[in-house]
């Protein structure tokens, strides 16, 4: 019974199981391809004029998301990334309280920058943390995908849809939030359950240390006063005038 007890010692959970690994199936263009095909049907079955296609594109949330989108770029020229990692890992022991921080960024980050534009920033800054420490990509990164749908529905910029029907609808940004406030919030109980539920309390394991890339104050600090000008234009409709302030000033 003892050479048995120290030949299988006890071991804590593999929290590597789902990473996104070597093993991982390779990504396509499948669907996109079939969006494309079912598209070429629509029109040989009815044909429109030209700018008649160019009509059925909602150009104000096209342009609202490509303005979001560089500012994004922005952050992570920073070097951000990689700095926010090491300082998470050194104040972050556990597991389950590093995915509850990430899941509720998400939630919070995806109303303000769109749910598309926070996954832009979250995973990679997430994929970065798995390079300094072994963790369950695959899961958090799923969970930080319903995070940003739970947490994007609460305001008119968290994403395309919302922008959609805020523009049509003449509603003020708070009257919005405070209409979808009670949804969002039984969202985001359920999706902070499921976290407790599927990620252990167990210790972070770290892997060998390396040095972090220089942040540059500058683009940072650029990139916050444009996010807050970009929101301020929407808001009052200037769309132009805030791409042209966003794509101007990352180009000078």
């Amino acid at each position: 019974m003892t050479d048995s007890a120290t030949a299988h010692p006890a071991t804590a959970p593999d929290t590597r199981a789902d990473t996104a690994d070597g093993d991982a199936p390779p990504g396509g263009n499948g669907l996109l391809w079939v969006l494309v095909a079912v598209a070429v049907v629509f029109a040989v079955l009815r044909p429109r004029a030209p700018l008649d296609y160019v009509k059925l594109v909602d150009w104000q949330t096209v342009g609202a998301l490509a303005g979001l989108l560089a500012i994004t770029q922005g952050v992570e020229k920073s070097g951000m990334l990689q700095a926010t990692a090491q300082r998470l890992l050194a104040r972050v022991t556990s597991l389950r309280a590093l995915a509850l921080l990430l899941v509720g960024a998400a939630a919070v980050l995806s109303a303000l920058v769109t749910n598309d534009v926070s996954l832009f920033l979250l995973v990679p800054l997430t994929r970065v943390l798995a390079t300094q420490a072994d963790l369950p990509l695959a899961r958090l990164v799923v969970l930080q995908a319903l995070a940003v749908n739970a947490g994007s529905a609460l305001t008119p910029i968290g994403n395309p849809q919302n922008l959609y029907l805020w523009h049509r609808s003449g509603d003020s940004f708070l009257g919005f939030m405070g209409m979808m406030a009670p949804t969002v919030a039984i969202m985001l109980f359920w999706l902070f359950v499921a976290v407790w539920v599927l990620v252990p309390r167990t210790a972070i394991a770290l892997r060998p240390a390396t040095a972090a890339p220089a942040v540059q104050p500058r683009m940072l600090g650029l990139a916050g006063v444009l996010f807050v000008a970009f929101v301020v234009a929407l808001e009052r409709h200037w769309l132009l005038a805030g791409l042209g302030l966003v794509f101007g000033a990352f180009l000078l």
